[in-house]
């Protein structure tokens, strides 16, 4: 009795390892699964050569809203911009909330490069918001034939207006973002294009200060 005692529990020690050792197998399997393919969306290429259209679209948290003409200032260094292989129409932009508050079309696909239709899209989408004429907030970049780096990171600097809801108050903020370019020579590099920047100041970044 005492030797079949010892044997089931043996027997059932083995078995508890054994699921143990299968449930922990199949975590890793899931946990591989659910993972692939995060990050894995590559960044749209463009040519040397090739027109970037920037099209900028401002998020405001929710206690503060843009203060309407004007509501954001963008200010380009030319040096800067030559050191990167980059060249614009304008070194000043100045932009109203119209401009920059729009609806994005229900097909639009994140981090990636936008069909060439897109602009018309976006003016179908808001043209009873915004009326006749509308058109979206944007910048035009023109890629040097021979920019010197794959990987262009570009500095902008901005000063947004805008108001407090609660408290009534209006003022403006510089902040700094980034615009990030790919360049290449590959069959698949594109010669122009239309990338969306989402403009998404933080509160703390808005917040009140003193002096």
């Amino acid at each position: 009795m005492t030797i079949l005692r010892y044997f089931l529990v043996f027997t059932w020690s083995l078995l508890t390892a054994l699921i143990v050792l299968i449930s922990g197998d199949s975590a890793d399997a899931s946990s591989c699964c659910e993972n692939k393919g995060q990050g894995s969306k590559e960044k749209v290429e463009f040519s040397p050569g090739a027109e970037v259209t920037i099209l900028l679209r401002a998020i405001m948290p929710e206690e503060y809203e843009l203060a309407g003409e004007p509501s954001l200032l963008i200010t380009l260094n030319e040096e800067k911009l030559k050191k990167l292989g980059l060249s614009a129409s304008e070194l000043e932009y100045i932009f109203n909330d119209k401009e920059l508050i729009w609806d994005v079309p229900k097909d639009f696909q994140d981090n990636e490069a936008l069909p060439e239709d897109y602009i018309e899209k976006i003016r179908k989408e808001n043209h009873f918001l915004n009326g006749e004429g509308w058109e979206p907030a944007k910048i035009e970049f023109t890629i040097s034939e021979e920019v010197p780096e794959p990987q262009i990171e570009l500095p902008i600097n901005l000063t947004i207006f805008f108001c407090s809801k609660e408290e009534g108050y209006c003022t403006r903020r510089d902040i700094t973002r980034s615009i990030s370019l790919q360049v290449g020579k590959s069959p698949a590099s594109r010669k122009s294009g239309i990338v969306l920047i989402e403009i998404e100041p933080s509160s703390e970044e808005l917040k009140f200060e003193e002096g």
